[in-house]
């Protein structure tokens, strides 16, 4: 009978002081530590990446809506204005382009 409840209170505690033990040696670790912070940094880069995207489609839309507007109203989009007026660099085509092809 006492081997039995030891056996019982081993399966039943062990695990959890299994799991408590290899819990505060990895958070000794420097190494794991440092993966953790890697792991945060590239965690925050795709929350960037992600929002710089949705920006992106968002001009890229807006952009597009001036594309139609100017079309119909019989202009193309990079022509002068009302005032007639443009820079040098007017003849300088907008191009869409997505987030891979900025990095």
């Amino acid at each position: 009978a006492g081997g039995t409840a030891l056996v019982s209170m081993l399966e039943s505690e062990l695990p959890s002081k299994v799991e408590e033990w290899v819990m505060s040696e990895l958070q000794a670790s420097e190494t794991v530590n440092y993966l953790a912070s890697l792991e945060s940094k590239v965690a925050q880069r795709d929350e960037q990446m992600q929002a710089q995207a949705r920006a992106y489609q968002s001009l890229k839309t807006a952009y597009e809506s001036l594309q139609r507007q100017a079309q119909s109203k019989g202009r193309r989009p990079g022509t002068a204005g009302a005032s007639g007026r443009r820079g040098s660099k007017a003849s300088t085509a907008l191009r869409a382009t997505t987030p891979a092809e900025i990095l």
